[in-house]
């Protein structure tokens, strides 16, 4: 959503402008101008610092794309290694802008490398304060920008870590591969980033092999756990994706599906090449004047340069027709995949009937049943906390024309696949995936 306060604002075109109907691959001129804003304030954009007219010519897309911010933001800003870095804070933080910069910019340095492309010649970050004290934080990529919002208490550790390296990653994937058509990419394109989102900063030191494996497994046990990780892609796109399993699946599918990839590439290759190879391609065919769009058959086409006939098949299915993801038996030589026991959250009812605000799917011995839930009810109401199974499901229901409020635990023990390490923490430092 847009905001715009008083003392700063900061949003994209496509939730804070009227702007027209436009093929997204469409070579545009456009004009924004913001001389009127008030003498002295600060503005920043995708397209750089302090510009009051901005007159460019672009590819549609990157204009809907873009981030614009200003007001009462601090600035640092640095041009080190190809890349004009701004970071635009505001709030009060555990930390400084300084030490936040520093991270920052070791991820974005980290991300170039990786890439072996052009430098991206300019990076705008803004930082803005949820309201919450702690343990909530959230980021959207955009056109050469990214806009994070952490909570007061929060620090740059590990989790925030990967959080940017997701953000930034997605200069790339998809932003630098080309237009994407639609949503239906989703598995390819926030799958592949998650599972990026750990495996670069872990190789570049940035965070340990613990919080690797932590990450990893934590995904893994999302996806294995998953009430619809079944459904095809096309039943999916029908579904709500503003939260709950819908919103959760093409992640975590696609952090399982990019870990087999991985894999069968390097293993059929003898190590010569991997899922990194893949992943440049795409970049590097989409560095022309008009780039081909990003979807499904193109990604595809891609990864058959680097697979069997039948594991090409494979990853199709995976990915199209919900088929179950198998996983690697090690990470190289450092961990191993066990089968564990964890406690998960278990609604005891089909979460996908919840767009249809009727419950269905009530498993006869689950614990909604047990609670009074029963197919048919109409729902007024959901509180689920997915991720925590230590936490009630409140469910507002209505029973015999009366609105009512069930509670219940969802707990429930369930034996998951997890990597766990098979060496101790000093030889783990020099651990990557493979």
């Amino acid at each position: 959503m847009a905001i715009i306060n008083d003392d700063y604002f900061l949003f994209n075109p496509k939730n804070a402008l009227v702007y027209p109907d436009l093929p997204r691959t469409e070579i545009v001129s456009v004009t924004f101008d913001w001389r009127a804003l008030p003498k002295g304030t600060q503005f920043f954009s995708s397209f750089g610092v302090g510009q009051r007219l901005i007159q460019m010519r672009a590819p549609w897309y990157q204009v809907l794309d873009a981030l614009f911010a200003g007001g009462n933001f601090r600035m640092i800003q640095s041009h080190e290694s190809g890349t004009s870095l701004i970071f635009a804070a505001r709030g009060t933080w555990k930390f400084t802008d300084a030490e936040a910069f520093a991270q920052i910019r070791r991820v974005i340095d980290t991300e170039n490398k990786f890439w072996h492309v052009q430098q991206m010649p300019f990076f705008l970050v803004t930082l803005a304060p949820f309201d919450a004290q702690s343990d909530d934080n959230d980021g959207s990529g955009f056109t050469n920008a990214f806009m994070l919002f952490l909570s007061h208490e929060d620090t740059f550790d590990a989790a925030r870590v990967r959080l940017l390296a997701h953000e930034m990653f997605h200069h790339w994937n998809p932003m630098s591969m080309g237009p994407v058509g639609d949503k239906s990419l989703q598995w390819f394109t926030e799958g592949f980033t998650v599972y990026y989102e750990a495996a670069i900063p872990l190789r570049a030191g940035l965070i340990s092999y613990a919080d690797y494996l932590e990450d990893i497994n934590r995904r893994l046990q999302q996806y294995q756990t998953s009430p619809i990780r079944k459904v095809t892609n096309a039943e999916w796109q029908k579904m709500s994706h503003s939260s709950g399993p819908g919103s959760q699946l093409p992640y975590t599918r696609g952090g399982a599906i990019a870990l087999w990839a991985d894999t069968a590439i390097r293993q059929q290759s003898d190590g010569k090449f991997s899922l990194d190879n893949v992943m440049f391609d795409l970049v590097n065919e989409a560095q022309v004047p008009e780039p081909p769009e990003l979807n499904s058959d193109r990604v595809f086409v891609a990864f058959a340069r680097y697979l069997r006939p039948e594991q090409a098949a494979m990853l199709r299915s995976m990915a199209l027709d919900g088929a179950e993801v198998p996983l690697p038996q090690a990470l190289g030589a450092c961990a191993q995949l066990e089968q564990v026991t964890r406690a998960v959250v278990d609604t005891g009812f089909d979460e996908s009937s919840l767009n249809a605000h009727h419950i269905a799917g009530v498993d006869p011995d689950g614990p909604a049943y047990r609670a009074g839930i029963r197919d048919g009810q109409e729902v007024f109401r959901v509180s689920i906390y997915r991720d925590d199974p230590s936490k009630d499901v409140l469910l507002g229901v209505v029973i015999d024309g009366k609105r009512q409020m069930i509670q219940y635990s969802p707990a429930k023990q369930l034996t998951v696949s997890q990597y766990q390490a098979t060496i101790d923490d000093n030889a783990a430092r020099t651990c990557t995936p493979f």
